[in-house]
């Protein structure tokens, strides 16, 4: 045997010698917070807002409920029980299924009227979730201490929330407006919308 054949043969053994092996991949490990809200239990908590009064464009008006707003900032899962929010078709009654998300980590900052940044003292916290019993509902609720925003996303239709100042402008008087998505639309938000309705209208 020539020598040359040799190291022909010998080549397809040098190649699996030095070839990487790869290793099997690992399962991914999900990160510390998404196991905690895994293992977080769901608390269950009423609806945080009052209904106050039916809009002329058949929105809903709420007052925040102190202690349930509190209850709810503290909460990495829950489900929120008889939610009235308004649709195109009338009033309903809802239970939100809510997960909170990962805060930002870096503590936020504020500037007013140019002023150096300071941190901020305010609470936040951001949910993301679905509508109890309805596959392929979706929905995002922002809860500051200055109000609660978001939308809710149903096969029906969308619901959005949006909050507002006091009547003297204070945003610790605040308040929220629920709307379906097409009276939503119609409006020219924020000026238009919110007017009580008349006196013996339906719904006050």
């Amino acid at each position: 045997m020539s020598a040359l054949s040799s190291a022909a043969r010998a080549l397809p053994a040098l190649a699996l010698a030095f070839s990487p092996t790869l290793a099997p991949a690992q399962p991914s490990t999900p990160p510390p917070l998404a196991a905690a809200q895994a293992l977080a239990p769901v608390a269950h908590l009423a609806w945080p807002l009052e209904p106050r009064a039916v809009t002329a464009h058949g929105g809903l008006e709420y007052a925040p409920i102190a202690a349930r707003v509190d209850a709810l900032h503290a909460l990495e899962r829950a489900t929120l029980d008889d939610c009235v929010l308004p649709t195109a078709s009338g009033l309903v009654a809802l239970d939100l299924e809510l997960r909170r998300l990962p805060d930002a980590g870096a503590q936020m900052l504020v500037s007013v009227d140019g002023a150096a940044p300071r941190p901020s003292t305010r609470r936040s916290a951001a949910f993301v979730g679905a509508v109890a019993g309805e596959p392929g509902s979706s929905l995002f609720l922002a809860l500051t201490d200055s109000g609660l925003r978001g939308w809710i996303e149903r096969a029906s239709g969308r619901i959005e929330l949006d909050s507002r100042p006091g009547a003297d402008g204070a945003w610790s008087d605040w308040s929220v407006l629920a709307l379906d998505a097409a009276s939503s639309a119609a409006l020219a938000l924020p000026d238009a919308v919110g007017a009580p309705a008349a006196p013996g209208a339906a719904g006050t």
